[in-house]
This record gives C-alpha cells, structure tokens and sequence, in this order.
C-alpha cells in the first residue's frame, strides 16, 4: 500500500486524538478522488484551516509541492485498482478452504468457507455511508489493507474509540462492524453493547459469538484454533469482501 495513505489512515486510526491533523487526513481520505481536481486552497477551505497549515500538513510526509502529492495519490488509486480487479480473478477460495478443512468442525467448515456470508457484507457495505469498526485494537490494526482498498473504491472504514469522551457517534446510515475475539468488550463496555443493540445501523459482528445476537450479521472465527489461523480466518474474511466487493459491487469503473 502506498506510504502516504497508510499514513493517513494511521492518523484516522487513532480517533482519541481528533484534531486538526486528524480532520485533513479524514477528508483526503474520504474526498480522494476529488483531491485530483481540488487546488490547494479548496482543501484548505473545506478543511476550515489556512494554506499554510494544509502545506505543514503535507511537510510531515516530506511533499513541498501538492502537485506532487495529487501526482502520487493518482498513482496509487490506479495501480491499486488495477490490482484489485487481477487479484478478484486469481483470488482462490477453494485453495484456502482446503487447507482449512482438516481443521475445522464440519459446521464451523461450512460457515467460514460461505461465500453468501460474504456477499451479504458486501450488500451492506454498498448500501452505507461509512464503515465504522470498533472493538479490538489488534484486531482493527490488522485490517489495514481492508481500509485502504475500500478508499480506493470509495467507501471510507475508520476506527472508533470504546471511550466516551472521544466515541464517534454513527450516523444513521453507517455501518459498524464490531470486532471481539472473545468477546471481552461486552464486558468491559456493557453500555457500549446495549447503545449498539438500540440503535439503528447495521451490524456485522465478529469473533468466537455473537453477542449482537440476531442484531447482527455474524462472522464466526472459532475458538479452538490457533492464534496464527484464527488471524488467517480473519484476514481472508476481509480479502473476500474487498475483491467480492470489486468484482461485483464496486461500479465506478
């Protein structure tokens, strides 16, 4: 992935510290492709902050120039695009299903290899405004290509916080994917949890339960493997959806 917007996205990453540095690199990432044809007062102004600020911004990353940077992010979205639709064609599930199949329960089999699962995340990400994924940190962390390919399909994925102070209300078109391994968090906030259960917004949940109950579209990662395949299970969940997604939802080809 491109320095640049895996920078960003670690701003974006940490919303406990939302200041100005946070609301630039949220609106590059979300406005990227009308970066392009924005000049640099534009972004300043939609940014509410100077230029100055804007070209301080662009000096921590080592740009002088932001033809340069409007250059790169040019670049980038073509590249990743590009590799998008060749890795959706060459992507092999029944290769991974393979190797997972001597693992797991026959029932845990089917559920992690089910494609409609997929798609289903698929349809509900088509359908919202932002991602919003909240939970584990290690978890989320691990996601950040699953971040960056959707920017480059426009559809923004940021991270919340579990702490009030700081929590990103959603809106009501957003969708949260709540991610717990063991499901700690219920524990930790239980107010969280019930916010969640009352509210509007689509939910996929993810880990050993499902804790959103029939709330919530349920990704299952099973609790009886090791760390190593449970990751594996997560990141291929997540590739899934980002090529499905390309191949049959992304249309702005």
């Amino acid at each position: 992935m491109n320095v640049f917007v895996t920078s960003l996205l670690k701003i974006i990453n940490n919303p406990d510290i939302q200041d100005t540095n946070y609301n630039i690199a949220y609106y590059l990432l979300l406005h990227y492709y009308d970066v392009f044809e924005m000049t640099l007062q534009e972004i300043a102004d939609a940014c509410y902050v100077s230029v100055s600020t804007l070209n301080r911004f662009f000096r921590i990353f080592g740009f002088k120039k932001f033809s340069i940077i409007k250059d790169l992010m040019q670049v980038h979205a073509a590249a990743r695009i590009s590799q998008l639709e060749e890795r959706s064609i060459r992507k092999n599930n029944q290769q991974v299903n393979q190797l997972l199949k001597p693992l797991l329960d026959n029932d845990d089999y089917w559920t992690v290899s089910d494609q409609g699962l997929i798609n289903q995340c698929c349809e509900m990400i088509k359908k919202c405004s932002r991602v919003i994924l909240i939970g584990s940190n290690e978890m989320m962390d691990s996601l950040l290509r699953f971040q960056g390919d959707m920017v480059m399909m426009q559809k923004l994925v940021i991270q919340n916080t579990i702490y009030n102070n700081n929590y990103i209300e959603p809106q009501a078109d957003d969708l949260i994917i709540l991610l717990s391994m063991t499901g700690r968090i219920a524990e930790l906030k239980p107010t969280l949890i019930e916010h969640l259960l009352v509210g509007k917004n689509n939910l996929i949940c993810v880990g050993y339960k499902n804790f959103l109950c029939e709330k919530a579209l349920f990704l299952k990662i099973p609790s009886y493997l090791d760390e190593t395949l449970e990751n594996m299970i997560l990141d291929n969940y997540f590739q899934n959806i980002a090529y499905c997604y390309y191949g049959g939802y992304y249309d702005n080809r």
